[in-house]
């Protein structure tokens, strides 16, 4: 019986850490996070963070790379290095990547 005593503590550990890296990568304090985590649970605070979601300045983050990521898929599949004066319509691609492509990096 010890022996999930101890198993159920280091997956609790872990799951704070984990908790502290999740809410850094939504744009919230890792360090108030990790100290929730210890006061509450892991597992509730891994639940109030997915629920509550990114900050408005992190999903502000994500649109812009997600725009950068789309210009940058027209340059490369619409270039002029064709020979081409004119740029082909978005639904035909000429390159063949897409932004999961580029997601991929």
């Amino acid at each position: 019986m010890e022996i999930f005593s101890i198993l159920f503590f280091i997956v609790t550990v872990v799951l704070t850490f984990v908790t502290a890296s999740v809410a850094r990568k939504r744009g919230r304090s890792g360090l108030g996070w990790f100290l929730l985590a210890c006061i509450i649970s892991p597992y509730i605070s891994l639940i109030i963070l997915a629920c509550i979601g990114d900050t408005e300045e992190k999903k502000r983050e994500k649109i812009y790379e997600e725009e950068l990521l789309r210009k940058e898929i027209w340059r490369s599949n619409f270039s002029h290095s064709e020979g081409t004066t004119t740029s082909s319509p978005p639904n035909q691609q000429k390159s063949g990547k897409t932004i999961n492509d580029l997601y991929k990096r």
